[in-house]
């Protein structure tokens, strides 16, 4: 990030409030084939655009498609464009989802790509069984703005969440682009002071985490009034019953989005990752003194409790930020393996041993303008419970996760992968790296676009110079905390 941020000790306050609605969706299965490398489209304007989340496709009761299973080998086509906030479809260059699978016969797995397009070989999410699992994904839209949706094998129910889009033309709106952070563990409700978002949580109960970021001489950094979402792994550990987390803005908390951010089942590990509009109301404004917030709540229908992380990995700002990267959007053609443990072209064909750190080049679909990657992460058959850490190389390990998964699973995650900065030139050798905690396992990385900083700020970048600090957020209780051993 370009100017040297430092992080303060964010506030969090658990509430009790009433929850609408919601959603279902589940655990592990086989990972696509290896796609080739793609191009990518004609610069767009890439700024995020964040929306109220909203439901546009479930095939449980015909909205947005025809009302049937999707059968193993069948891939549906639905319209997203002009529905739901999202403009027509010349104004979006990618749409940022949260992909929920329902109810599947068999070990399967599902890819999202543009409708007008081949499909490619790679995986958005991976599902073992019946079991819900929610998966965030960006995809691009096809020129008629529908998304395809194929499913590899059985048969099971969809549901699309669309949260936000990057634009394809400049909007008429103050929005902007990504700011990296190296990722930081914000809420730990294992270890939260009482009264202040600490675990577990139970039915209906709510959250909100306020940010505040510093600059070098302590003062309120510029770029706290220009976030207009947050980037956040949002985890669920220790559950003793089946629900879902909901992650919004928190601006009306007498109702809820009728949508899920993640779901659990009872004694399971699961993350998913989640875009978060900022809240923009006073509604907390007497305890966070003004700072920016988002807002979680949790819904167990059937009792019992969870302990919920929340790890933050970027920023969203606005347009022009001061001390902001303001990287924008780039949307691949198509969805391109960059990483595959098990393929000797993709850094295989050796699994991932336990404690290891790999670094990774991000070739081919990184330049010297890349500041991050935006695809899906794979843990494909670990033989222990583990997580993935994922970071900026050269640098140091953070205390943070990005995906878990259990011995034997097939587990995959939304992934917003931060490079080193500055950008690295295309002849760098590494430019992040990958971290696997226990046990032995292999690692996909399917990317679906970049987000390339402004050439100036490139070429300053290249020209050489220390990389500069960058902001890693505000940890609550003011500490950052180790994953534990089932992460």
């Amino acid at each position: 990030m370009p100017t040297s941020l430092r992080r303060l000790a964010g506030v969090g306050v658990l509430a009790a409030a009433l929850v609408a609605g919601g959603a279902v969706a589940a655990p592990a299965a086989p990972v696509a084939p290896v796609a080739p490398a793609a191009v990518t489209t004609a610069v767009p304007d890439g700024s995020y655009v964040p929306l109220t989340p909203v439901r546009l496709v479930d095939t449980r009761s015909g909205l947005g498609t025809p009302r049937a299973r999707l059968d193993g080998g069948r891939t549906i086509t639905p319209t997203l464009a002009g529905r739901g906030g999202l403009p027509a479809a010349a104004s979006v260059g990618a749409v940022v989802v949260n992909l929920t699978v329902v109810g599947a016969t068999a070990p399967t797995y599902v890819t999202l790509f543009p409708s007008d397009g081949a499909r490619p070989g790679t995986s958005s999410t991976n599902v073992a069984g019946p079991a819900p699992v929610a998966t965030s994904a960006t995809v691009r839209l096809s020129a008629a703005g529908a998304l395809a949706v194929y499913n590899a094998a059985g048969s099971l129910d969809v549901i699309v969440d669309v949260v936000g889009y990057y634009a394809q033309s400049t909007p008429t709106t103050p929005y902007g682009g990504l700011t990296t952070l190296t990722p930081y563990r914000k809420l730990d409700s294992r270890t939260a002071a009482p009264g202040e978002c600490s675990g577990p949580f139970t039915n209906d109960a709510g959250c909100w985490l306020s940010f505040d970021y510093l600059d070098d001489q302590g003062n309120t950094a510029p770029i706290n009034d220009q976030v207009t979402a947050y980037v956040v792994n949002v985890t669920a550990t220790g559950a003793t019953g089946d629900g879902y987390v909901v992650a919004w803005d928190g601006n009306d908390v007498t109702s809820t989005p009728g949508v899920s951010t993640l779901n659990f089942r009872a004694g399971t590990t699961v993350a998913n990752l989640a875009v978060v509009p900022r809240g923009t109301n006073d509604q907390p404004s007497s305890r966070f003194h003004g700072k920016p917030w988002i807002y979680l709540r949790t819904r167990l229908p059937g009792g019992g409790g969870v302990q919920v992380v929340v790890d933050v990995v970027g920023l969203m700002t606005r347009r022009g930020a001061p001390g902001a990267d303001d990287a924008r959007f780039v949307p691949l053609t198509a969805p391109t393996r960059v990483v595959d443990s098990r393929v000797t072209a993709l850094g295989g064909p050796t699994p991932f041993g336990p404690a290891e750190t790999r670094p990774q080049s991000g070739a081919p679909v990184v330049d010297a303008r890349t500041s991050a990657l935006a695809g899906s992460l794979t843990l494909v058959r670990p033989t222990a419970s583990t997580y993935l850490t994922v970071f900026p190389s050269p640098g140091v390990r953070p205390q943070a996760s990005a995906v878990n998964a259990a011995a034997g699973a097939v587990v995959t995650n939304g992934a917003l992968v931060a490079l080193a900065y500055p950008p690295r030139a295309p002849s760098a050798t590494t430019s992040f790296a990958l971290y696997n905690a226990s046990g032995s396992t292999h690692v996909v990385l399917d990317v679906t676009g970049t987000f390339e900083v402004a050439a100036t700020t490139a070429a300053r970048a290249v020209a050489g110079g220390a990389a500069p600090a960058h902001a890693d957020g505000a940890t609550d209780g003011g500490s950052a905390l180790g994953a534990p051993a089932s992460r």
